[in-house]
């Protein structure tokens, strides 16, 4: 894979995007019949709190730490450098998740379950260098097969299929431009795919253990 493709993919699918993306599928794109509780009329503002928490707090504080000289540049290569940026996101997915809780239930649960994915990553980085562009990923195939999951039988899934094949491709695209610039070693990218994709299925699982009403 040249390297120009490499960095762009892995720009476009940055972890700190991913949730603004996935809520808007969640929002706007979700099968007919799924409960979403938030007007149409509201669901723009919704995005722009998403993006706000979980992409410009902190964003703006790994600026600050670069500017600072407590991180060596926003690329956060170095393992030691990823503490306090991971620290900043999680409070920014934890924000998001407890506002949603009740506002947006399944786009809450799936917010919380990025917080503990966030979390586990921390606490791995610590001692090896998990690919946090993997457990993106995996977490947006993960929310994907839930939204399949919890889908009526009679609503049209097309989208939704034609959707989740294309993240599969973009996961796999993504995972080697990681590998295309020595970012991760191989283990390193699936270790992050699996556990981005346990947390993205956790809402199914919440779902299962408390259906959601049906939309007519």
């Amino acid at each position: 894979m040249p390297r120009w493709l490499a960095h762009l993919l892995s720009v476009l699918a940055h972890p700190l995007l991913l949730p603004a993306y996935l809520a808007y599928v969640l929002l706007w794109h979700a099968p007919a019949g799924l409960p979403l509780l938030l007007a149409a009329g509201a669901r723009g503002r919704a995005l722009s709190l998403v993006v706000g928490l979980t992409l410009g707090l902190p964003a703006l504080g790994t600026y600050a730490l670069v500017r600072a000289g407590r991180a060596q540049s926003l690329l956060l290569t170095r393992r030691t450098d990823r503490t306090a940026p991971l620290a900043l996101a999680l409070i920014g997915f934890g924000l998001a998740a407890r506002l949603f809780w009740t506002w947006e239930p399944l786009l809450g649960v799936a917010l919380a379950a990025q917080a503990g994915a966030i979390a586990v990553t921390g606490l791995i980085t610590r001692r090896w260098l998990i690919s946090a562009h993997g457990v993106g990923m995996g977490g947006a195939v993960g929310l994907l097969l839930t939204l399949a999951q919890l889908a009526p039988p009679d609503a049209n899934a097309a989208p939704l299929v034609l959707t989740l094949a294309g993240i599969l491709l973009l996961a796999g695209a993504v995972g080697s431009a990681r590998l295309a610039l020595a970012a991760h070693s191989p283990a390193q990218v699936w270790a992050g795919l699996g556990l981005g994709l346990m947390a993205g299925s956790a809402p199914g699982l919440w779902a299962l253990r408390m259906p959601l009403p049906v939309v007519p």
